[in-house]
């Protein structure tokens, strides 16, 4: 069984939108308070968050 599963390239799309997103301001960030879901963030928005996490180190040395 053979596939095409060919997609037509577009440099200049591919570099106006590129353009796009590095030119993008820093005021479409938001503060949450826990971690949104994946599906709402994109390439010119953002997230700031309060994150906190705990190492746990356990060591069993037999000698």
């Amino acid at each position: 069984m053979e596939f095409n599963n060919t997609i037509s390239y577009d440099v200049d799309n591919s570099a106006e939108r590129m353009d796009e997103i590095l030119n993008a301001g820093n005021d479409n960030f938001s503060d949450k308070d826990s971690v949104p879901l994946r599906s709402t963030l994109t390439y010119t928005n953002g997230f700031y968050l309060n994150v906190t996490s705990v190492l746990s180190i356990s060591w069993d040395l037999q000698i």
